[in-house]
């Protein structure tokens, strides 16, 4: 079974939204503080009943399904709900539904769920499971679970809805500042009896999966806590099954953390080598029980090994300890698979690091586990990771947050929580090399997307030249500079409007009128001023673009459809272009064709 999509209503102060999971696997929330990320998140860790005792607020254990909204005071406590329309993915799994609820085989409802194996989302008829939230007089939090969109008798929708929850993937959160590490790792009797209810519990579990999976794997014989401590006359023998374990925490973590600064865009020092994991054991401690601690090793050339407690390191590396420790070894999710909820990942390491855990991020999602994270970094937003038609925006409005797509969030470029998404896009797209090429110069990213898919879905712009994109008319001298200095020629694109006819002018001022030839403000045949990219396109496939995006604002259609993923239906826009669009055109491709002349004609002036 996986997630298709959650809808949120009446949680804090998001009144109604979804998040659509499908097949995006990587799916960022961004905005700017305080704009209702954290309680999207919060949301969806509330549809998970085994997490109602976690705190992903420090001290505050269940504290994610208070659901009150407290911008709003006055405000009528409603009853919140948290929904996930599902999918089922195996007939034996819908056979121990069906077994379960003793369900009439053949019916409507198993016809329905049967309809979910074809894997095609036209015939597919939707279950949605649903959590309820409902607060008594006495002020506690009362939970169920039912099932909507299905045609099944009252008295049996509750347990149709439980058993369909025990199929559901395991929910994993992972808070911003998740910091404190249990120092040391007791080993009380009640946890060997299979009695222990503290809070403490997760980290022995933890620690029990990592004794069996590193043993299995290092000494091919698996050991348990259990296991271990009954060696207790043999100290040899558990030496070596701790060693067995130093050496697998190494290879899982410490491996992992080094690839960070390998992986990301931008170099960085690599000081990682010297830092190892060491499990340390001891028999009785004050209270007469077992205890194991987990140190950091930090070997410096030539100076005597220093022994550091996890939190005593910096807080990157204990944030990335705890994920890596709860994703490799967290026994919850082996067999059903996992959605993970990450609040600004990694917001402690440098964005090198930020750059590889995105890497990492990506891999694991890959692997049937999707993400969804709140961020406003930009080196989480890498467009070549990052599918930007799956961005959210979470936006607050007053008492009330909106969770929207990219595509639809109708908010503008200069608002805080797009910061980020177009830092990235413009990063990652200006990385580009002017030596011995032709380069064009864009004024912005939207209009490098647009030529780019011009360039490569069709023959108008030669496929050798080069787009560079600018960060807007005003700020283009440095690429000017670098272009006239590397490149084989050049030519600057700029709107006609009044931004880019004063950035005009101080380019013409400052390089001089020979290269101000080089400059060329979009004209149309029937228009030469104020002309901006939009209106290149007829009205036909301006519609034609909304259409296919489902973005209202054109450009930003213009960037989703750069980043749909889908080349076949860039291709197919690109391809049917009306006369009107090409007529529009004309005059800006006449005058990169002009490059071409140039190229083959050198001393032509541009």
């Amino acid at each position: 079974m996986r997630f298709l999509k959650f809808k949120v209503e009446n949680y804090r102060a998001i009144e109604n939204a979804s998040i659509d999971i499908n097949n995006n696997k990587l799916i960022p929330i961004i905005g700017i503080n305080e704009s209702g990320k954290t309680s999207a998140l919060y949301a969806i860790l509330a549809f998970h009943k085994q997490k109602d005792d976690f705190a992903p607020e420090k001290n505050n254990a269940g504290g994610h399904l208070n659901y009150d909204n407290k911008y709003y005071i006055g405000r009528e406590t409603k009853t919140s709900y948290i929904k996930a329309d599902i999918l089922l993915e195996r007939k034996e799994e819908i056979d121990d539904i069906a077994d379960k609820i003793g369900l009439p085989r053949g019916g409507e409802v198993e016809s329905q769920m049967l309809s979910h194996l074809s894997q095609d989302f036209e015939k597919i008829i939707p279950i949605t499971l649903c959590r309820e939230l409902k607060r008594g007089d006495d002020g506690v939090v009362a939970t169920r679970y039912f099932v909507e969109g299905v045609k099944i008798p009252d008295e049996q929708n509750q347990k149709f809805a439980e058993v369909l929850y025990d199929h559901t993937p395991h929910i994993l959160y992972f808070k911003t500042f998740e910091n404190e590490i249990d120092h040391p790792i007791t080993i009380p009797k009640t946890y060997l009896d299979g009695k222990d209810t503290s809070k403490n519990k997760e980290w022995r579990d933890l620690l029990q999966e990592i004794f069996k999976n590193a043993t299995k794997k290092t000494i091919g014989e698996e050991y348990t806590i259990e296991n271990f401590l009954a060696l207790e006359d043999q100290s040899d023998k558990q030496g070596s099954v701790i060693n067995a374990i130093n050496q697998q925490l190494n290879n899982d973590i410490m491996t992992e953390w080094k690839r960070l600064s390998q992986d990301g865009k931008a170099p960085s020092d690599d000081n990682f080598g010297n830092l190892s994991l060491n499990i340390k054991y001891r028999p009785n401690n004050a209270e007469g029980v077992p205890e194991f601690t987990i140190k950091i090793i930090d070997s410096i050339q030539g100076q005597t090994p220093k022994e550091f407690s996890i939190n005593d390191r910096s807080t990157g590396l204990r944030w990335f300890f705890n994920f890596i420790i709860k994703l490799k070894y967290n026994f919850h999710y082996k067999n059903s698979g996992a959605l993970f909820l990450l609040d600004e990942p990694g917001s402690n390491l440098h964005s090198t690091a930020q750059q590889g855990l995105l890497n990492k991020l990506s891999e694991l999602s890959k692997q049937q586990n999707p993400i969804i994270f709140g961020t406003h970094s930009e080196d989480l937003l890498d467009p070549d990771i990052i599918n930007v038609a799956c961005v959210k925006i979470a936006k607050r409005d007053g008492h009330k947050v909106f969770i929207k797509n990219f595509n639809k969030a109708g908010v503008t470029m200069n608002e805080g929580a797009w910061t980020p998404l177009f830092r990235a896009l413009h990063l990652k797209a200006g990385f580009e090399r002017f030596t011995d090429v032709t380069v064009i110069i864009t004024e912005g990213i939207t209009d490098y997307y647009f030529f780019r898919m011009l360039q490569t879905y069709s023959a108008l712009i030669n496929k050798s030249f080069r787009f560079i994109p600018g960060t807007g008319a005003s700020q283009l001298k440095d690429l000017i500079s670098i272009a006239i200095a590397s490149s084989e020629r050049y030519l600057v694109l700029l709107d006609s409007d009044e931004a880019g006819k004063t950035a005009y002018s101080k380019y013409a001022d400052f390089f001089e009128a020979e290269e101000a030839k080089k400059i060329f403000k979009y004209e149309t045949p029937y228009k030469n001023d104020n002309v901006v990219l939009e209106d290149f396109l007829s009205e036909n496939d301006s519609n034609k673009l909304k259409g296919i995006t489902e973005v209202e604002v054109l450009k930003y259609a213009i960037v989703a459809l750069y980043h749909c993923g889908d080349p076949e239906k860039i291709k197919c826009f690109i391809e049917t272009l009306d006369d009107e669009t090409k007529d529009n055109l004309s005059k800006v491709l006449a005058k990169i064709s002009a490059l071409e002349i140039a190229k083959l004609r050198p001393g032509m002036a541009n």
